[in-house]
């Protein structure tokens, strides 16, 4: 699941869902080909990737892990230069999704780009270390 922000930043896409594979190396091809550029300043649209692999065709067999890679907050937790403050517009809220995906039996791990989002945001990494617990 790729992620970017709302159209007022980004108008190239929200969300990207690449589909489940067992090969190392088409995942490997995939993650090789992101690129961490576009959007505006600030948080991103992390509760709409967070919807997205709620409903990603998971197998109840499967061992479910989601694993965020990010170097900003998602909307509404606080921080300056937000420029969707009450959350997502589209409604999508991160804890109530942890929530669901911890039903649901998909842990979540976070990969946080540092030292650079702790020195250019305030709360993201104790929401991150929320948000991860909830799913264990």
């Amino acid at each position: 699941m790729v992620f970017r922000d709302h159209a007022t930043q980004d108008s190239t896409h929200i969300t990207c869902q690449y589909p489940f594979v067992s090969d190392i190396l088409a995942i490997k091809a995939n993650l090789a080909n992101l690129q961490a550029d576009g959007g505006g300043y600030g948080p991103e649209a992390q509760c709409n990737a967070f919807t997205r692999v709620l409903y990603a065709g998971w197998k109840d067999e499967a061992t479910k892990v989601a694993i965020l890679i990010t170097d900003s907050p998602p909307h509404g937790i606080g921080e300056d230069e937000d420029e969707f403050p009450g959350g997502c517009p589209l409604q999508n809220d991160p804890l109530r999704f942890a929530d669901r995906m911890a039903k649901l039996g998909i842990t979540l791990h976070v990969l946080v780009y540092e030292p650079t989002t702790s020195m250019e945001f305030s709360t993201p990494l104790d929401f991150y270390k929320g948000i991860v617990q909830k799913t264990r």
